[in-house]
């Protein structure tokens, strides 16, 4: 951040095991805003509802325990809610993605209920933003994944979107009152750190008002030229898109 005189980054993880060492880094700071979805019954138990920072961070840490019966469409609508109001109330400078993809359903640890298509969509959905709201640098690292089939096809997912092969889409959401629960929950949480959840909250859509996600145009493969390693990147990914 000093380097390049940054002032406000949003980390994303949806990796369904709790980000501590992220959480716990940041914890004390409003500089660096930390954002997870995550099964916090399993490894390392951690990110309840009410770890949302201490002192200067106080309200810059997000935790929203979800639970293993969430479908694609409760797990995109709880980010396509989230997000928006947070990235424009907050307005970070850079975008980092913690991208586990240990909620597969054919993961062995994670034993949730979501495909490879969630992914591609939250993909979608972080990737819109960034362009729409002052081109935003977003970058993600790979994290969980112990299906290797599964893991692949839900990189997969998310490549074909940052390299623009993936074309134009209008998805209906049928979310169920589980993720209306959870939405409701964090805006609950948040009201508590900021009057009236103004800061992040305050134009959150009912999922009940979400029809449609029907964006998408081709992006320029330049967003990814920040990848370190180019090497074994671009290998990986002429191999796993081939």
């Amino acid at each position: 951040m000093k380097r390049y005189g940054m002032r406000r980054i949003l980390i994303v993880d949806w990796d369904v095991h709790h980000g501590n060492g992220l959480n716990d880094l940041f914890y004390n700071e409003s500089e660096v805003l930390y954002m997870s979805t995550h099964d916090n019954l399993i490894y390392p138990y951690t990110g309840n509802w009410e770890e949302a920072g201490r002192g200067a961070g106080e309200g810059y840490t997000i935790n929203i325990p979800i639970t293993r019966d969430l479908e694609d469409d409760d797990f995109y609508v709880i980010y396509q809610s989230v997000l928006p109001p947070l990235i424009t109330g907050y307005s970070p400078e850079l975008i980092l993605v913690a991208a586990g993809f240990d909620a597969h359903r054919d993961d062995p640890i994670g034993k949730c209920r979501l495909t490879e298509r969630a992914f591609g969509l939250l993909a979608k959905l972080l990737l819109k933003l960034c362009l729409d709201i002052n081109k935003i640098p977003l970058l993600l690292v790979l994290e969980g994944g112990y299906d290797l089939r599964s893991l692949a096809r839900s990189v997969r997912e998310v490549l074909i979107v940052l390299t623009g092969r993936d074309s134009p889409e209008a998805y209906p959401v049928t979310a169920s009152q589980r993720a209306e629960k959870l939405i409701d929950k964090a805006r609950q949480v948040q009201r508590s750190y900021h009057a009236n959840g103004q800061v992040f909250f305050q134009i959150l859509v009912s999922i009940w008002e979400i029809d449609y996600l029907s964006f998408f145009h081709p992006v320029p493969r330049s967003i990814c030229q920040c990848l370190p390693a180019a090497g074994w990147v671009s290998y990986f990914v002429r191999y796993i898109l081939r």
